[in-house]
């Protein structure tokens, strides 16, 4: 097809088409909607997967990692307000500070 050939198809098009700029954002906005709801649906079946085969093999993901204990950081007002309240008849109030020295 050479260049005279496509001006005479260009040529041959209807005038009246007119594409409103509203009408293509809606277009690409539905397509980046339905693109997303796929990538959704794709994600989420891959993880039921994941789970379903770890759970027929026994595959535990939890195995080797390693737990760390919680770290609970108070100010002194806290501590001094909870040795402050009645201590249980249980478990006797826990100094706040350094041990003073022995005599």
């Amino acid at each position: 097809m050479n260049v005279t050939e496509l001006f005479r198809a260009a040529a041959a098009m209807p005038r009246g088409l007119y594409i409103d700029p509203s009408a293509v954002t809606v277009a690409v906005s539905s397509i980046g909607g339905v693109a997303i709801a796929v990538g959704t649906a794709v994600v989420i079946w891959w993880r039921r997967a994941k789970k379903k085969a770890a759970k027929v093999l026994h595959i535990d993901e939890n195995a080797n990692k390693e737990v760390e204990q919680d770290l609970v950081v108070k100010s002194d007002e806290e501590l001094r307000a909870e040795t402050s309240a009645e201590p249980d008849s249980e478990t006797p109030a826990q100094p706040i500070g350094p041990e003073p020295p022995e005599e």
